[in-house]
């Protein structure tokens, strides 16, 4: 549900490194001096997201898990995006499952930040990891019912529904990492 990319991280990188950059410099360099910066001013807690979306977007995901609890530990309360991208980033780093921590975490956007559709997606995907179809068929079949029509993700919702429908076994899924197995 959310697309990390290196150009538009580079971009905020520049913005929020107290670093000199030149244009020659690469993603990788812009990453270090942020770094450096972070070490000497370790209250930026914006410069601490930015870390874990740059780190996501070189794969360096246990790096990236660290900022990102950098930016949710140093918050006074964390927002629901930070606790997120925390989430998100803990999930992806499980080859796509969504273990307990990641649930705990995308509970506590909930709390902050009822109805955040991402934490609601990863909430049913978490029954799924499990493999308790009829509770993941529920959850996103709430998501669709409150979804405004144009929403972006609708599809993607609707997709994974199509294919747990299609490949149950007696009411629980047979899954692999995060596939779901015929």
């Amino acid at each position: 549900l959310t697309t990390v990319t290196s150009v538009n991280v580079s971009q905020n990188l520049q913005a929020n490194t107290n670093e000199k950059v030149s244009p020659e410099d690469s993603f990788d360099s812009l990453v270090a001096n942020l770094q450096k910066d972070l070490e000497k001013n370790p209250g930026r807690i914006e410069g601490w997201s930015l870390l874990g979306r740059s780190f996501v977007a070189l794969g360096r995901l246990d790096d990236a898990i660290s900022a990102f609890r950098q930016a949710v530990e140093r918050s006074d309360p964390p927002a629901a995006e930070q606790i997120g991208e925390l989430a998100e980033t803990i999930v992806a780093a499980a080859g796509g499952r969504v273990e307990q921590e990641a649930e705990q975490l995308f509970a506590q956007v909930l709390t902050v930040s009822p109805g955040d559709p991402r934490a609601r997606y990863y909430l049913a995907e978490a029954y799924v990891t499990r493999g308790n179809l009829v509770e993941a068929r529920t959850a996103f079949t709430a998501m669709l019912r409150t979804a405004p029509k144009d929403a972006p993700w609708r599809t993607t919702v609707l997709d994974r529904l199509k294919e747990i429908s299609q490949k149950s076994h007696n009411g629980k899924i047979q899954m692999r990492g995060n596939k779901i197995l015929d």
